[in-house]
């Protein structure tokens, strides 16, 4: 990704927009320490027939089911899933928000994630694209 450009202390400063918002990822203490609120947690589910289930015993018993009303049992496949998690009520809960098939949606959320608490943090600097636009800014602020 292209460099951005912020302006800090009078002075223009090349950042990675990447880097940059990742820094205003909003941390909790949690039990086990200071982590990041929003997470992405690898889980296994179960498929049965095309549809899903978290719970091993749930899709047992569509296969008992489907298997009482056709005399067939389909198949259990395990699924690797990704779970949006985030940490509630001062780091002592954590509660699951969304549910991804693959990891890069998953990240697309914890980026999103920053990028909004970026966007609501009083502190974060205004990006500009170009070091001119930067340069720009300033001049607009001495006249």
């Amino acid at each position: 990704m292209d460099p951005v450009y912020i302006i800090e202390d009078g002075f223009i400063i090349e950042e990675d927009y990447i880097d940059l918002i990742e820094s205003f990822a909003e941390k909790i203490t949690t039990p086990s320490g200071v982590r990041r609120k929003n997470y992405v947690d690898e889980a296994i589910w179960f498929r049965v027939s095309g549809d899903l289930f978290e719970e091993k015993s749930e899709a047992e018993l569509v296969t008992d089911n489907i298997f009482k009303h056709t005399g067939s049992k389909p198949e259990l496949e395990k699924v690797l899933r990704y779970e949006g998690c985030e940490w509630r009520d001062q780091g002592n809960f954590c509660d699951k928000i969304s549910v991804f098939d693959t990891k890069e949606k998953a990240y697309e959320w914890l980026f999103d994630c920053a990028v909004n608490n970026f966007k609501n943090n009083s502190n974060s600097p205004l990006i500009f694209k170009t070091k001119k636009d930067a340069e720009n800014y300033l001049e607009d602020l001495s006249e």
